[in-house]
């Protein structure tokens, strides 16, 4: 667990954390029991780019079979860290190589909190009547409101090169602008 900045020639610096450690899936190095919380507290505040080994539960970390494989205290750390956070990086889980662009809001707070078993029923139904709200908002929006509006997030990248450990077959590099 590290982290750096780097400070580019217009002055801009960029925070960038790092960990190799993952939930268990396999026989690899750097693991943890899926139990054991690695993550809470870990990502230095500022933090815009986050590399790890594994993903954040229920983002690009489907295996089938199996279902998804990734750390639930990540996902929670990612949501903790969202106030600067741009991108985070990880692998470790071939087939869910891929992007996924992840809003901060309350609809995606709830489906993150539901997902990992934090709340209840009542939520269920806030999540609903959101979703239902934000439909008809869409629905009854001109395509210029929608265009000009902006959401903050951050962009998950699961960067597996390879379809399958060990196998020679390789996927195209995903670029992300920052």
């Amino acid at each position: 667990n590290d982290s750096t900045s780097l400070t580019f020639p217009n002055g801009r610096q960029l925070k960038i954390y790092g960990s190799p450690w993952t939930s268990q899936f396999g026989t690899w190095a750097f693991q943890y029991p899926p139990i054991r919380d690695v993550f809470s507290g870990t990502v230095p505040p500022g933090t815009e780019i986050l590399l790890t080994h594994g993903p954040p539960k229920y983002h690009l970390d489907f295996v089938d079979p199996g279902g998804p494989q990734g750390c639930p205290h990540l996902a929670k750390e990612v949501w903790r860290s969202h106030d600067v956070l741009k991108l985070v990086v990880f692998g470790h889980i071939h087939q869910g190589h891929g992007r996924e662009d992840l809003p901060f809001d309350r609809i995606q707070q709830l489906r993150e909190e539901i997902r990992l078993g934090n709340l209840g029923a009542l939520s269920v139904i806030e999540l609903a009547l959101r979703l239902l709200s934000e439909r008809l908002r869409i629905l009854f929006s001109s395509k210029r409101d929608l265009q000009l509006e902006k959401h903050g997030g951050v962009t998950l990248v699961n960067a597996a090169i390879a379809t399958r450990p060990g196998e020679k077959d390789s996927r195209f590099p995903i670029v992300v602008e920052i």
